[in-house]
């Protein structure tokens, strides 16, 4: 975590101050956390988006310190003088005003993740929408049918989105629409790309000038020739001028970024992640979560838990920067950190388990541990004897669990893995017409055409073996309704008992350890012991391979075959 930790101090008079964290832009501009704020010899921690900046404040901050120092060092941008309409800045530049049809297929999608700049060679100025004007942060804004846009291009692009079935009503810009943009105060403004420069060979769109500053290149000025509205694509030069459309105060931004010193850490410095009443917290996704694949802006954790993110650890790889775009996934270790009191929710959350010890733990009545301990052994008990069948003793548990309150009923609801029992009741049937319609059957055959003349215990570890290999592509629980129709029709036709066959498979399918995804405990222990798909490998076949061995010994003794 320290190795990339740092102080950034506002300046005196600093273009940031006043303006909240989320104005400042540090972490889509530049990928940086801020874990605290230290002001006037106090901190807080992890401080919110609206947050308001101040002269002298200290900032620390998680990050990789050289996108700011590059960031420093393009410090000449300047205001250009206008010369007539600031929309058509250039003469081949046109305006037109569209609106986006029915049939569009991309309603719903970002200007982003469109690529509209490239896609249609036209610039977004204005986003007119249910009413509401949009001129700021356009790249991620969302598309809807019907919405009028104001879009800027050369004659030809223009003429183009004429006859382009995505867009209706295609005209010359109202002059209302043109005034609404222009209220909105953006300028000209030139930079010149000089030599070891940031942006030098860097594409338009990887500098992200678009996205994080609302900034649009209307052309590019390279050995005399002017380029009008280039492609996102093309590389930038030492010695290009760029001539770029953006409101002054998304300027301010970037020269207050740039005015940004960074401090190095001390110890003293190093000692503010381990104040008494702030926790880091190490925790992971529980199995069959439902946020897996969502990214960390999407959990919203600092809102939801007031919880902030300061570090992902993805097979033995820890991911300290641009947390906000990084999507959480089965095996991933989550580094977190915020007050106490905080922390202590996440323990209630079925979807995170918590890999490291708080403090202050929520204690149970002295009874309740013992009281639940003796209804799950009247639970094992008669079912390990043979007294009851397992579904009975299970619900009696139940039962008893929440009217002796050692459980709550949203508790209960909480814990039962839905997509399990609706995974296991949608694979019955398909075991039921496995019997039914001969496939089965037509298996077991297979099978015993194979290996049925060296003996019924050879095709039980055949069977054995087949499980076994199965649990790395087929969920356990799935696998035994699939494989228990043919341990069933191989008993039947060999003439022996189904026990064995049966035990056979239920043993292989519980003895998954060859691969991660094979059961959901193997992925759950992946990311925070830094494990990889190759040692699931060199542990689980040897240790497969002892089951194996062990199961084919015990199995005669305890389940014969007649």
């Amino acid at each position: 975590l320290m190795e990339r930790s740092f102080y950034l101090r506002l300046n005196e008079h600093s273009p940031l101050s006043g303006r909240t964290l989320a104005d400042a832009n540090l972490s889509q501009a530049l990928g940086f956390q801020v874990i605290a704020l230290q002001r006037n010899g106090s901190t807080l921690f992890s401080p919110g988006p609206d947050t308001m900046l101040e002269d002298g404040d200290r900032l620390f901050t998680q990050g990789n310190s050289d996108r700011l120092n590059e960031l420093i060092g393009w410090r000449d941008l300047k205001p250009v003088e206008s010369q007539g309409n600031q929309l058509t800045p250039e003469p081949g530049l046109s305006l037109i005003e569209a609106q986006v049809s029915d049939s569009a297929d991309f309603a719903g999608k970002t200007i982003a993740e469109l690529n509209f700049r490239q896609r249609f060679d036209l610039n977004v100025l204005v986003i007119y929408q249910a009413g509401e004007t949009r001129h700021q942060n356009l790249a991620r804004q969302l598309l809807n049918t019907g919405d009028r846009l104001l879009l800027q291009g050369s004659k030809d692009a223009v003429d183009a989105i004429k006859t382009n079935p995505f867009f209706d009503d295609c005209k010359s810009p109202s002059q209302s629409i043109i005034d609404r943009y222009q209220s909105a105060q953006r300028k000209l403004f030139e930079v010149e790309i000089s030599d070891g420069s940031w942006l030098e060979g860097k594409a338009l769109t990887d500098s992200r000038l678009g996205q994080t500053f609302d900034i649009q290149v209307i052309a590019i000025e390279r050995k005399g020739e002017e380029i009008l509205l280039p492609d996102p694509h093309m590389p930038l030069q030492v010695g290009d001028r760029l001539m770029l459309h953006s409101r002054p105060d998304k300027l301010d931004t970037i020269r207050g970024l740039q005015q940004l010193s960074i401090e190095t850490m001390d110890e003293a410095d190093r000692a503010i992640l381990e104040a008494e009443d702030i926790e880091l917290i190490e925790a992971t996704l529980a199995p069959n979560s439902p946020i897996a694949g969502k990214t960390a802006a999407d959990l919203d954790l600092r809102n939801r838990y007031g919880l902030q993110l300061l570090g992902i650890l993805r097979a033995g790889k820890a991911i300290r920067y641009g947390l906000g775009d990084k999507t959480i996934e089965y095996g991933d270790t989550l580094l977190l950190m915020g007050p106490r009191e905080k922390a202590e929710l996440l323990q209630d959350d079925k979807d995170f388990l918590l890999l490291s010890q708080l403090p202050k733990m929520a204690k149970l009545p002295r009874n309740k541990p013992i009281l639940a301990s003796a209804i799950m052994a009247m639970v094992i008990i008669p079912v390990f004897v043979g007294w009851m069948p397992i579904a009975l003793t299970a619900i009696a548990g139940a039962t008893l669990m929440v009217l002796t309150k050692c459980l709550r009923m949203e508790e209960a609801y909480r814990s039962i893995e839905w997509k399990a029992v609706f995974l296991i009741a949608g694979m019955l049937p398909l075991g039921t017409a496995m019997q039914e319609t001969g496939a089965a059957t037509y298996l077991t055959q297979g099978l015993l055409s194979m290996v049925g003349n060296q003996g019924p215990w050879v095709v039980v570890a055949s069977l054995y073996i087949i499980t076994s290999l199965a649990t790395t592509i087929i969920p356990t629980a799935a696998l035994v309704v699939l494989m228990s129709p043919i341990a069933i029709q191989s008993a039947e036709s060999l003439g022996i008992s189904p026990y064995s066959a049966m035990m056979a498979i239920a043993m292989a399918a519980s003895a998954s350890f060859t691969s991660p995804i094979s059961h959901p405990a193997n992925i759950l222990v992946m990311g925070p012991g830094g494990y990889r798909f190759n040692d699931y490998l060199k542990v689980g076949i040897p240790l497969a391979f002892v089951v194996f061995l062990t199961a084919m010994s015990v199995l005669p003794f305890l389940w014969p075959f007649e």
